[in-house]
């Protein structure tokens, strides 16, 4: 067994919760509810910059947490402004 953590290496694309706001609830996504929120400082000191928040349910299985973070790790090479 291994979890997560061993898994996934936290890098400069992790953000802290502290400066995320959720704003509305846009829907369901393949592995959990995906939100309209902002994200301050992503992109300049202070900036808040409009962002769609992917979480992954709290009832989902070790598998699915593992293709959710493999899922975000495909996303970091996308070269799109809005991605």
């Amino acid at each position: 067994y291994f979890s997560a953590s061993e898994v996934y290496v936290p890098d400069e694309w992790e953000v802290s919760r502290e400066k995320i706001t959720v704003i509305r609830e846009l829907g369901q996504g393949s592995f959990g509810m995906v939100y309209e929120g902002l994200a301050l400082g992503l992109v300049a000191e202070g900036e808040e910059t409009k962002v769609a928040l992917k979480t992954v349910n709290e009832l989902a299985t070790m598998r699915e947490r593992i293709e959710f973070l493999n899922e975000a790790s495909v996303m970091k090479a996308f070269k799109c402004h809005h991605v």
